[in-house]
């Protein structure tokens, strides 16, 4: 469990997501979202999170459950890289 999944849950238009801490210095976050006409602005709101964001990445709810419920291998449609962004 990450330390962020609380807030990434609760972030605006997650519908399912998942955290990959493994290098603490470059957070990727993978998403599913409830509305994909907002995925960009969505991806922003997920990358002022924390600092630590470096990119999120997503795809669609067919490619979810193409991919039987894991969200890292369905959320590999577009990204957002958080640090362009900022």
């Amino acid at each position: 469990m990450s330390r962020l999944d609380g807030w990434v849950e609760q972030a605006s238009n997650v519908r399912y997501f998942d955290v990959d801490e493994s290098d603490p210095e470059k957070v990727l976050v993978f998403a599913i979202w409830y509305n994909d006409d907002e995925a960009k602005f969505s991806a922003q709101r997920v990358c002022a999170l924390d600092e630590k964001i470096s990119t999120v990445w997503w795809g669609d709810l067919g490619s979810y459950n193409e991919h039987h419920g894991n969200v890292r291998a369905a959320a590999r449609d577009s990204f957002y890289d958080c640090k362009k962004g900022r």
